[in-house]
């Protein structure tokens, strides 16, 4: 994402290359930020997983990482088609949300170009966006819960070309007659009409879709843990039932405990996706005990925990309880905020 978009703004850069000269301290400054940038990327992943110059999530995804329209398995591909619906889905998260307007904000993102009022900076302006979309359009995985996030490192421009979409409406641009004359109190009576509903309508309403599950996360382990009095061992975690209230149904809200691992794995307590009879792997080592296994329940926002003991030549489990203990299980159950 920041190497599409830096090449975008360097572009820009190189073309009007004079005006860069004049205004060389800030570009030095830009530099020097993106330079500091790319070094602390690199000792993170030298940090992470021992080569400055491979990303995490390479390794973490492995073949699921790959760009392009590519065949994962016998029912699953990444295809043209698949592509399209992505991008139009990007596009329209982006045209519902930038402004929090009940207008479309590409209408004034793109009002210098549909009245021929663009100049080369506006085409420049939305050139990151538009490289981003392409992009990623290579790219299998849509991102639900935070809609069109791929693209975000375009959006601060796309906000500039919004304010130059409204400055043409507002001075009437390319009209005449009744329609100048109205132009600017229209433009005001917009704006003003769009910064309250963004404040009383759009901005809570974006706030109550988070919920209390932000992303990957989920609020309930941290809290699990401490009631059950869990600092040290292993901690195996899984997740059954399904979202009702928003698209990602199966997210197994893995970075809730991956966060808390130690950067080695070395801590007092290691969190790790279930492997089912793969976990038996990690658990040769009793010194690294005890083992538990954490079982998030999607539909009530309850979890399980269950302790790995070992009898004879096998593991058994012994029920520790639930948390919270006082939700009904019944699916559908609307997460609370604590």
């Amino acid at each position: 994402t920041a190497l599409v978009v830096g090449v975008v703004v360097a572009l820009g850069v190189l073309v009007q290359w004079r005006r860069a000269l004049a205004a060389w301290r800030g570009v030095l400054a830009a530099l020097l930020l993106a330079v500091a940038g790319g070094a602390l990327l690199a000792a993170w992943q030298q940090a992470t997983v021992g080569d400055a110059l491979m990303p995490g999530h390479v390794i973490g995804m492995r073949r699921n990482g790959r760009m392009g329209f590519v065949r994962f398995t016998d029912t699953r591909a990444h295809t043209p088609a698949i592509a399209w619906d992505h991008t139009l889905a990007r596009m329209r998260a982006v045209n519902d949300r930038l402004l929090g307007w009940p207008l479309p904000a590409l209408a004034l993102v793109l009002w210098p170009f549909l009245f021929r009022r663009a100049r080369a900076t506006d085409l420049w302006l939305l050139a990151g966006w538009l490289a981003l979309l392409a992009t990623y359009a290579f790219y299998w995985y849509y991102e639900e819960y935070w809609p069109a996030r791929y693209t975000t490192a375009g959006i601060p421009l796309l906000l500039i070309l919004a304010a130059r979409g409204w400055e043409l409406l507002h001075s009437a641009a390319g009209v005449t007659g009744q329609a100048a004359r109205l132009a600017r109190p229209a433009a005001r009576a917009a704006l003003a009409a769009g910064l309250v509903y963004a404040a009383l309508v759009a901005w809570p309403w974006e706030w109550e879709r988070l919920g209390c599950h932000p992303g990957d996360l989920e609020h309930v382990l941290p809290k699990a843990l401490k009631a059950f009095k869990i600092d040290r061992g292993i901690v195996f975690m899984r997740y059954t039932g399904r979202i009702l209230t928003r698209g990602d149904a199966f997210n197994d809200f893995y970075a809730a405990g991956f966060i808390r691992n130690a950067l080695h794995m070395d801590g007092p307590l290691v969190f790790a996706r279930n492997q089912r009879k793969g976990n038996a792997q990690l658990m040769r080592d009793l010194s690294r005990g005890p083992f538990y296994l954490y079982t998030f329940h999607r539909g009530t926002h309850q979890a399980t925990i269950d302790q790995y003991v070992r009898e004879g030549d096998s593991w058994q489990f012994k029920r520790l309880g639930q948390y919270p203990s006082n939700i009904s299980r019944r699916a559908g159950t609307a997460c609370r905020r604590e």
